[in-house]
């Protein structure tokens, strides 16, 4: 998929906009597994608990928060060192000795790999923040989840969110 802010010569060939589409494609089954797993564990929890809400948490209500606070930051923090450590494996010489194709090539599975990640880390807080809701009915817990559910659906991956980060982690290695 042409880019039509940037000028005719630099615009990506075809099969380089077909493959970034079928990354992104991957990452977004992935993604959609993921929250899906979320939202039909969270229904299943509503279920068997009959929509109750409590009020009054109890310890596992504020280790399954304390949890969702941690896995948030870290959502934030670690990807990012995941990415980095894949990317720095990739020299400038050989990305600026490559073709557009193969450059984009070098760097995506860091993409992939960060993003893997982000949404694991925040499967797995609404996930423990589920289970605190089932056995203690704790509305606060229904919340930390949905919020976690909702971060994952905003990281929603797709074609030109891959293009412009991948862009930009070209441009960075090149100018090492």
């Amino acid at each position: 998929m042409s880019n039509p802010y940037s000028p005719p010569d630099q615009q990506e060939p075809a099969g380089q906009a077909a493959s970034l589409a079928r990354q992104a494609r991957g990452l977004q089954i992935i993604t959609f597994a993921m929250a899906m797993g979320v939202l039909v564990f969270m229904g299943m929890c509503l279920v068997m608990n009959e929509g109750v809400l409590g009020e009054k948490p109890e310890l596992l209500s504020w280790i399954g928060i304390g949890f969702a606070a941690i896995t948030f930051v870290t959502h934030l923090v670690l990807p990012g060192i995941v990415a980095n450590a894949t990317l720095k494996k990739r020299s400038g010489d050989n990305v600026r000795s490559a073709d557009e194709a193969m450059k984009f090539d070098l760097v995506v599975p860091a993409f992939r790999l960060r993003h893997i990640v982000t949404c694991a880390l925040l499967e797995g807080g609404a996930m423990l923040n589920l289970v605190a809701y089932l056995v203690t009915d704790y509305a606060g817990n229904l919340m930390a989840a949905s919020v976690q559910l909702t971060m994952m659906l905003i990281r929603f991956p797709t074609a030109t969110r891959l293009q412009f980060w991948a862009q930009d982690r070209i441009r960075e290695i090149e100018m090492r």
